[in-house]
């Protein structure tokens, strides 16, 4: 019993600030939604409200090479070609495209890999930026930013094991695929959510 109290204290400690926000989406969902952006991509699903109005309040209210998942209130810089040897280095400053997937408009899968936790001595301020994307939900909107825009619409989401490799087709059906461990505070799984190409402008 003893054993169990510490391992749940020193757990809450490691992860105190992602298990808060998790906490908090649960119970608030609706404070994380950055209205302006899912305003703007739901008149994009409706071609005949959509306006250059709402392209421009998506290129507004998110800069180039950045991902937003306006659900969830998520904002985050993309670093593009990252190999995956260094990607944990990148990971605490903003999102990382893994080396060797597509990017956006050239056809194919692309990945894109962000920490849902990490330990908090640790310096950055994206260190949970994916905490609540195990609450993805099919349709759910993503944007990305890299000299057009580009909106994805969720498809699927899985796990896959933290040793297991993965292998991503770089032509044909446009696809974002975003991946962070699971369960939180662990490596054991990775979570991957898939997204299909909507639309681009």
């Amino acid at each position: 019993m003893a054993l169990a109290i510490v391992f749940v204290a020193v757990y809450l400690a490691l992860n105190a600030t992602a298990t808060y926000n998790s906490a908090k989406f649960s119970l608030d969902p609706e404070s994380f939604k950055d209205d302006k952006l899912l305003e703007a991509v739901n008149a994009l699903a409706d071609q005949h409200n959509f306006s250059s109005k709402q392209g421009q309040a998506i290129e507004n209210n998110l800069p180039d090479n950045w991902l937003s998942y306006p659900r969830f209130g998520i904002k985050a810089p993309i670093f593009w070609d990252v190999p995956t040897e260094i990607a944990t280095e990148k990971l605490a400053d903003g999102l990382v495209h893994i080396a060797n997937t597509s990017k956006p408009g050239d056809g194919g899968e692309s990945l894109i890999s962000g920490h849902s936790s990490y330990y908090w001595w640790q310096e950055g301020g994206y260190k949970e930026v994916f905490v609540n994307l195990p609450k993805a939900e099919i349709g759910d909107k993503i944007i990305i930013r890299r000299g057009s825009t580009y909106i994805y619409s969720v498809i699927n989401k899985y796990h896959v094991g933290g040793g297991e490799g993965l292998t991503f087709e770089t032509a044909g059906e446009e696809k974002l695929s975003l991946m962070t461990c699971v369960p939180l505070g662990t490596n054991l799984r990775r979570l991957i959510v898939e997204a299909k190409l909507e639309s681009s402008f």
